[in-house]
């Protein structure tokens, strides 16, 4: 699908239930309800459930779906040593969510470990590393995880050493755009095809008509929007 083909059906479906008082939406309103409407989708296809750890795995169905947006291979990240916990470099720009990490490890008996990480939410950390079970543990290959300000935070509680970690992420979508107007940037626009599935195009077209609706004090259509989104999941 195009993004030509996207504008031509957001119009239709933004009319749908109306006249056509609104064939006449500019296509900087069209493009920039799209590029929002589509960081919103993905996040309800990588967020089911638990954000960091198991979210995007909640269905094999959408993780298919946007399995293109994943690196290939793990992005590596350095690690500072602060305290008992490692903090990472930051995450890079392109990085939109996460989805799995580890680490390599040693201690005075190994020089390497893999150590796979347990994401924990914050206020919950400091009872988790003081657990026998999901604790830090060099022999289990173990340490828990927490995320603060675009970067990994290791938890070793002094037990063992940590050298690298690695990300594996979703990276943003590129935006879609097309010639034919001028950018709020005063620069001219170029046409940029979405590079997403058409299934999730769908979607991502229902909840743009769904941001035009409410930017245009249409709550009917924004109804008829969240219904239609509802049925494409």
């Amino acid at each position: 699908m195009t993004t030509r083909d996207i504008i031509v059906k957001v119009k239709k479906r933004v009319n749908k239930e109306d006249t056509e008082d609104f064939d006449n939406l500019s296509l900087f309103s069209i493009i920039e309800a799209y590029n929002k409407a589509q960081l919103n989708i993905l996040d309800y296809l990588t967020g089911q459930k638990n954000q960091y750890q198991q979210g995007s795995e909640a269905t094999t169905e959408n993780i298919n779906k946007i399995s293109s947006l994943i690196n290939k291979k793990p992005k590596e990240l350095a690690l500072t040593k602060e305290q008992d916990f490692y903090f990472s470099e930051e995450f890079p720009q392109d990085y939109f969510k996460y989805v799995a990490s580890y680490s390599t490890g040693y201690n005075d008996k190994c020089s390497e470990k893999k150590i796979y990480h347990n994401f924990v939410e914050e206020s919950n950390i400091n009872l988790i590393v003081k657990n026998e079970n999901q604790g830090p543990s060099f022999e289990w290959s173990q340490a828990p995880l927490t995320i603060a300000q675009n970067t990994l935070k290791i938890h070793t509680d002094n037990k063992f050493n940590l050298k690298k970690a690695y990300l594996t992420y979703y990276r943003y979508p590129v935006e879609i755009d097309i010639q034919g107007y001028i950018k709020s940037d005063g620069t001219s626009s170029t046409t940029i095809n979405p590079e997403l599935p058409k299934k999730v195009i769908e979607l991502i077209i229902d909840e743009a008509v769904r941001i035009i609706q409410g930017d245009i004090q249409n709550p009917f259509g924004m109804q008829v929007a969240s219904q239609n989104l509802l049925r494409g999941e």
